[in-house]
């Protein structure tokens, strides 16, 4: 997230201010990337993300 100016206490904000969000998060372990209600509601929060870049970090972290 850091090459996209999201800083993980920033992230961990967005998801700990809804709990279906946090339960989500719990659950997939912050790399399943077919949650489609986290994934809008972090590029609603993160507007200068788009869905190919979630997509892309997601892979990355993925690969590590």
């Amino acid at each position: 997230c850091k090459p996209y100016g999201i800083t993980y206490a920033k992230l961990g904000e967005v998801i700990a201010s809804n709990d279906d969000l946090r339960a989500a998060w719990e659950l997939c372990n912050h790399v399943y990337r077919g949650n489609e209600q986290l994934n809008n509601y972090i590029l609603t929060v993160l507007p200068m993300l788009t869905a190919e870049k979630l997509t892309e970090i997601f892979e990355e972290h993925s690969a590590e």
